[in-house]
């Protein structure tokens, strides 16, 4: 056996070798002799474990995501990167191991796992969503104060950090001047200023709080302020910031009206996870407005915002499943999608689902609830919800009748601007029904209706007016007549064969 290799070998066997396997060995000792101890330590299967563990999470990602809005202003999020979470798990694991039974030197060995701990770490940190350089804009979200650094104690401490260019401790301190938060004296004024330094700073959450202000504050040239700022905030990736663009667009008035635009809007608002860009994409979808109607379409984006905990979308899905409109009907399927819709706080949506309770329509009867989610969407000023319980008053046949309570209802709901109402108050004034029969009672809520076009207001007022004023009700029963509305007709034919009459006794 050659002799530099003898004590290479040495460390190693205690056996004899032959010429052949000692010089074949000899050749592995002397190569592992020349390798470094760091490399001896990064190519061990538990190091290149490690390290592939480390290098993953940096090209991959599955995330998920999440928003709460609260006052039409803050928007709390949360996101996890589970690939972040696993690989850096799975790091941390690999590197202790390697640190107790990995090869090369100890202390060497026990600093590269050191390092592939941290960088593991870091992946975790991230992957549970605390990590403030992870780009949140396309997530259409305000962090709460508690994710912030500056604001671990109160919010005021991020005024520093604002005044040094820092965008999210700007927008934090904007929205705890919002509320009045951490301490601080409520200042919408100065909420502005902040916001904007901090849109200023290309953070995208703060331009769409700063529209959000200005655009409720509705002072002088705030509206279009609010535009720059949103027009902005959308360029960085903030979903809200678009919807409320999209919206501008959509609604404004004359020149300013651009359906189109409207719909692109909506769509990178609804691609940046905002709910409600989605469901205001699928109305301009299904109405065909600024664009071909795509009802299959906007289906799937009412069924994508609901998920998200849109109640208005969830309310428009129940109504295709309640009608059969673009899917097969599915009575059970609706009440299902009401019941969520109201879990959100849309009165709308409660009001649909007490009316299907009441009728046993998808669902078993049970009028009690029905009641009481009318009542609680009455109580929250949604005018039909008014309206329908009190015809349940009216038409109650057993002890929960109710007459008197139901034209207070009446009241209520035409009052907020339900016109049907106002012929269901009109019709108890006319009849005396819990109330005493007041004709020019019935004539103001027949008048109120009919001011707000409703033809069945104007068509009972009409009616109402033959008698008494003809001039006045020709005009209105002839379009009610053209308009089929029962009695009409005949009622108008009346008042020509009373002209004919008249005119008779006049020659005479």
């Amino acid at each position: 056996m050659v002799q530099p290799c003898s004590s290479c070998l040495n460390e190693h066997l205690t056996v004899e070798l032959t010429d052949f396997q000692g010089e074949k060995l000899c050749a592995e000792c002397l190569a592992e002799k020349r390798t470094s101890p760091l490399k001896k330590v990064l190519l061990s299967p538990l190091g290149i474990a490690a390290l592939v563990a480390v290098v993953v999470p940096l090209g991959l990602h599955y995330t998920q995501e999440s928003s709460v809005t609260e006052n039409g202003v803050l928007v709390a999020g949360h996101f996890r990167d589970f690939v972040a979470i696993g690989a850096g798990g799975l790091a941390v694991v690999l590197a202790l191991v390697l640190g107790v039974r990995g090869r090369g030197p100890t202390g060497l060995r026990w600093g590269v796992a050191l390092a592939l701990v941290l960088a593991g770490a870091y992946h975790l940190v991230r992957g549970f969503g605390l990590d403030r350089s992870q780009p949140q804009a396309v997530v259409a979200q305000v962090a709460p104060p508690a994710e912030v650094a500056c604001a671990n104690e109160t919010p005021g401490g991020c005024e520093k950090p604002c005044d040094g260019g820092d965008g999210d401790a700007c927008n934090t301190l904007g929205a705890a001047l919002v509320e009045g938060l951490g301490g601080l004296e409520k200042d919408v004024a100065r909420s502005v200023a902040v916001f904007e330094k901090g849109c200023a700073a290309r953070e995208a959450r703060a331009c769409g709080n700063a529209g959000q202000v200005l655009a409720s504050r509705g002072g002088p040239g705030d509206e279009a302020r609010a535009l720059e700022l949103w027009k902005k905030g959308c360029e960085l990736g903030h979903g809200r910031s678009c919807n409320e663009v999209g919206a501008f667009l959509d609604n404004a008035k004359g020149a300013d009206a651009d359906p189109v635009a409207a719909r692109g809007m909506f769509q990178k608002a609804c691609e940046a996870k905002s709910a409600e860009g989605c469901k205001n994409l699928a109305i301009l979808l299904k109405t065909g407005r600024g664009g071909e109607r795509d009802e299959a379409r906007a289906l799937g984006l009412y069924q994508q915002a609901c998920e998200a905990g849109q109640p208005e979308a969830c309310n428009s899905l129940a109504l295709s499943y309640q009608e059969g409109q673009g899917v097969a009907q599915d009575e059970a399927k609706a009440v299902e999608l009401y019941e969520k819709a109201c879990t959100g706080e849309l009165p709308r949506g409660c009001t649909n689902l007490a009316e299907m309770l009441n009728a046993g329509q998808g669902t078993p009867k049970d009028p009690t609830r029905a009641r009481e989610l009318l009542e609680r969407a009455c109580t929250n000023d949604f005018a039909r919800a008014c309206d329908v319980l009190g015809l349940l008053f009216l038409t109650d046949r057993g002890p929960g009748r109710d007459e008197a309570r139901g034209v207070a209802l009446f009241q209520k709901a035409c009052d907020g601007g339900f016109m049907n109402s106002c012929v269901n108050l009109g019709l108890c004034y006319r009849d005396g029904t819990g109330v005493e029969r007041d004709l020019d009672r019935t004539v103001a809520a027949f008048t109120k209706g009919c001011d707000a076009h409703n033809g069945k207001s104007c068509a009972l007022l009409g009616l109402q007016l033959a008698s008494t004023d003809p001039v006045r009700a020709r005009p209105l029963l002839k379009e009610a007549c053209e308009a089929r509305f029962d009695q009409t007709c005949a009622a108008l034919k009346g008042l020509g064969k009373k002209k004919v009459a008249t005119a008779k006794r006049k020659k005479r």
